[in-house]
Parts: C-alpha cells; sequence; structure tokens
C-alpha cells in the first residue's frame, strides 16, 4: 500500500503505523491538484510495488459557509481538491492501468452532500455532486477494459474535520457542540450513532475485493439510514 498526502509527517505517521501491524505500507507526498506532483507520486509508487491494482482517490476539504459568505478563493481551494483533484487522481492512474492491460479499481471519495444538497454546504456539494457524474461516467468509458469505477458516500462521521464542523455549527445554533452533536446522533436511524472511520473503509475494502467485480459506476452509502 503507497499512501500518499500533502501532510508529510502524518502521512508517513499512518504508515509506519500500518507496517507496525504487519502491513506493507509506504508514504509518497502528493498534491493531488498538480498533476506533475501526482506523476511523482505514480512513480513512486510503481518503483515501490511494481504495478497499480486499486486506486483510491479520497483527498477533501470542507469550508462550511453560506454560499453568498463563500469567497472565491474558498470556492477554488474546495473544486481544486475535491473534483479537480478527483479528476487528475483518476486520468493519471487510469493511463497506468490501461498500460498495464489487467483491469483494476478506482475508488472515489464522494459524500451524502454529493446525493443531498445542503444549506451552508453549497460549494462543497457541488464538488461531491461532480465527483459522483466523473465516476458513472468513467466507469463506462473504463468497462471494457475490466477497470471499476465506483464511489463511497460516508454520512455523518467521526473524524478531526467533523468534529470541527460541529463546533463551527453549534456556534451558529447556540448550543454547545455535545448538544449539537446529541441532536445529529438522534436523527441516525442505525445506532443512534455516528459512523466510525473504519465503518466507510470497509466500503472501500468491499469496492477493493473480488466480492465487488460486477460493480461499477455505482455509488455506496455509509451514513446508517440518515439519507
Amino acid at each position: 500500500m503507497v499512501l500518499g498526502d500533502v501532510d508529510v509527517a502524518r502521512g508517513e505517521q499512518a504508515a509506519a503505523a500500518l507496517r507496525r501491524a504487519g502491513h506493507g505500507a509506504t508514504f509518497v507526498a502528493v498534491d493531488v491538484t498538480d498533476e506533475a506532483s501526482l506523476e511523482a507520486y505514480l512513480a513512486g509508487a510503481l518503483a515501490w510495488a511494481g504495478r497499480v491494482d486499486v486506486v483510491v482517490a479520497n483527498a477533501g476539504v470542507l469550508h462550511y459557509a453560506p454560499l453568498v459568505e463563500t469567497s472565491r478563493a474558498e470556492w477554488d481551494l474546495m473544486l481544486a481538491v475535491n473534483l479537480t483533484g478527483v479528476y487528475l487522481t483518476c486520468t493519471v492512474f487510469s493511463r497506468q492501468l490501461l498500460r498495464q492491460g489487467h483491469g483494476g479499481r478506482i475508488i472515489c471519495a464522494s459524500s451524502n452532500g454529493g446525493k443531498h444538497g445542503e444549506a451552508g454546504a453549497a460549494a462543497y456539494c457541488a464538488t461531491k455532486f461532480g465527483v459522483i457524474g466523473l465516476v458513472q461516467s468513467l466507469a463506462l468509458e473504463l468497462a471494457p477494459h475490466g477497470i471499476t469505477v465506483n464511489a463511497v458516500c460516508p454520512g455523518e462521521v467521526d473524524t478531526d474535520m467533523y468534529a470541527h464542523l460541529v463546533e463551527q455549527r453549534a456556534r451558529e445554533a447556540g448550543v454547545s457542540p455535545t448538544e449539537f452533536r446529541a441532536r445529529v446522533e438522534a436523527a441516525i436511524p442505525l445506532g443512534r450513532r455516528l459512523g466510525e472511520p473504519r465503518e466507510v473503509a470497509d466500503a472501500y475494502l468491499f469496492l477493493a475485493s473480488p466480492l465487488a467485480d460486477y460493480v461499477t459506476g455505482s455509488t455506496v452509502d455509509v451514513t446508517g439510514g440518515m439519507f
């Protein structure tokens, strides 16, 4: 497994944790908004692994604000990372999978925000809707080559990004983060709790496994039934 991120320190820590758990893993720094950086990342991955089998495009950023309060710079950043970054990752790695001629898997991160608009997240939702359209179209283009392309759509998941969002939305609602989180959890049918990162990872594992050989152009919702 070759991890990639702009955060070098945390990326190297994640690769080291995987190695301690007995997995083969390394880290290569990459900026998904830069095609040259992605080409260098691909070269590093090939040098370490020799080939590409599964590609996961899951870099993302979120700025939560009404559209009229979203600056052009904030819009451009979300578009660059969440959508253009997926396009560039898919483009660079699709070429490699086609060169190899042995099929492969591409799995992209969308969101429940890619299927349902949300007040305060118009720019984010626009990028995640875009990912689903890209996935559906690319799946048709690559199907003749045995390459599947799918997306995962997480809901409310207990991550650092989500914790920051909860703090912001709680301030706007005039309640504590604890109370706001409790309201969200109460609205989730399955377990009345936030999702866990490992539960989202399991969806990626399914799509990467032989169990998903006949699945392409699809989105897998991991929302606890909220949507």
